[in-house]
């Protein structure tokens, strides 16, 4: 089990060390400190399960198109991986 969990974990892990450039349009800075951190994740990350036109999820918390950081129309781990990948970086000011 425990090749099987590295395996899948592997690919996770070096998609979020990706160095990824952040442009003053589009940078997942949710807590406003111009660094893309752990914080800025879970703000993401409690928005997960929502989608646009789509019910509250089990937090209360409806879709919003600030978080949807994809642009998919549904905020999910996707949502979440990419802001991970931005992981230390920081923003431009706008």
């Amino acid at each position: 089990m425990w090749k099987l969990g590295s395996i899948i974990l592997a690919p996770m892990l070096a998609l979020m060390l990706v160095v990824t450039p952040v442009s003053a349009s589009h940078c997942p800075d949710y807590n406003s400190d111009h660094v893309i951190s752990v914080l800025d994740m879970a703000k993401v990350m409690r928005r997960t399960g929502t989608f646009q036109g789509g019910p509250p999820n089990d937090l209360g918390l409806r879709y919003s198109a600030w978080y949807d950081v994809n642009h998919s129309g549904t905020i999910d781990s996707e949502d979440v991986l990419l802001v991970a990948s931005l992981f230390g970086q920081r923003c431009p000011l706008r």
